[in-house]
């Protein structure tokens, strides 16, 4: 694997299924890097006939290449038992539809970052909750109600004082 230097980056993270996040974003570094992810996306066009314009199977020939190379990439940065599990398969992106297969959905850093997520998401929804119960306890009428009270006690702390002024013979 050493016909482009990126491709040390695959020959460091291989394939072991909890790293198929990184190993597939490494394996698109280096394919699209080389000029061969076109195979993971496009189908195999049709086998040219004899007769075919010189486009037509330049077309066909450059994109059986770049499947080799592609699955040649793919398989070498894997551990041996998912080489042994993939080198019948004919196209790149048959393993790559494999693997996602195996790997994809349940990998250990989606999960991971689903709960994280859904966490966070928890959390803005108690603070919105909070927000709301905040400005209906606080709102506009309270601070007057607050404020009548307040004065409500004022007013009868005065009428007690006057009272025990008078009670004592203090004339105001």
């Amino acid at each position: 694997m050493s016909f482009n230097p990126l491709s040390v980056i695959l020959s460091q993270n291989k394939l072991i299924g909890e790293n198929f996040t990184d190993w597939k974003r490494n394996l698109n570094i280096v394919l699209t890097s080389e000029k061969h992810k076109f195979v993971l996306l496009e189908a195999c066009p049709p086998e040219p006939a004899a007769n075919a314009a010189k486009a037509v199977k330049d077309a066909y020939e450059k994109w059986i290449v770049s499947d080799d190379m592609a699955r040649c990439y793919m398989l070498a940065s894997m551990s041996n038992v998912l080489q042994q599990q993939h080198q019948g398969m004919r196209t790149a992106a048959e393993i790559m539809a494999s693997v996602q297969a195996m790997f994809g959905e349940t990998s250990t850093r989606a999960r991971f970052e689903a709960k994280e997520e859904e966490k966070i998401k928890r959390k803005i929804k108690r603070r919105k909750n909070y927000k709301k119960k905040k400005k209906i306890i606080s709102g506009p009428n309270c601070k007057k109600e607050k404020k009548n009270k307040k004065n409500k006690r004022k007013r009868k702390r005065r009428k007690i004082k006057k009272k025990e002024k008078n009670y004592f013979g203090i004339k105001l």
